[in-house]
């Protein structure tokens, strides 16, 4: 990689990192648990092929990888989700009052962030993310016939652009669904779905 290909990282990426003392692979590792679910035999493989969309920088040796992951698990930045995990995250939702996440809960044998964990990933991406990225915190979720936004000025525009362009119908305008979670770590105080019908490309 070039001089050049790397200034990105060296504009943007090492002091948000530094700043949240958080080195460039753990923060891959946390990103690619985000991309997730992904089991943990196997989980550096899977790192590797997703680093590329992950950093901008060459990956390391996935021996190196491995033993990062390994680390990550061992500081309770990220943790191999079983029956324990799961009620203890089904049960601190419940007490703060939100329904089951859109993306349901995290599936067992697979890696999942800690609480510190998430809390340290959700700081960092907020830091690093452009308007354009920031749709895993800011935007909408489209599911089979409804749109999810974290607000109602990010809704009206979402559905606007849509049925100006012929893309879709909506059946249903915006409506408050209050305190909701894409996953159980990524949560959001106000929330709006609207029910749209999608059109078909292929048939316009």
């Amino acid at each position: 990689m070039s001089a050049s290909s790397s200034t990105p990282y060296v504009d943007k990426y090492a002091p948000v990192l530094d700043a949240h003392r958080i080195s460039r692979i753990e923060f891959a590792i946390l990103r690619a648990v985000a991309f997730g679910p992904f089991p943990l035999n196997g989980f550096e493989t899977r790192l590797a092929d997703l680093w590329s969309n992950i950093l901008p920088f060459p990956a390391p040796p996935r021996r190196l990888l491995s033993r990062e992951v390994t680390r990550c698990i061992e500081n309770r930045l990220i943790r191999v989700v079983n029956d324990t995990v799961v009620r203890e995250i089904q049960s601190s939702l419940a007490a703060k009052g939100y329904s089951t996440p859109l993306y349901g809960w995290p599936e067992d044998g697979t890696l999942d962030f800690t609480t510190r964990g998430a809390s340290l990933y959700s700081s960092v991406w907020r830091s690093l993310a452009t308007d354009s990225q920031s749709q895993d915190f800011e935007s909408l979720l489209n599911t089979t016939e409804s749109w999810y936004f974290a607000s109602e000025e990010r809704a009206k525009k979402e559905l606007t652009a849509v049925v100006a362009e012929g893309e879709a119908v909506v059946l249903q305008t915006a409506i408050s669904i209050g305190r909701w979670r894409v996953r159980w770590w990524n949560h959001y105080e106000h929330g709006f779905r609207a029910d749209v019908f999608l059109r078909d490309s292929k048939g316009a």
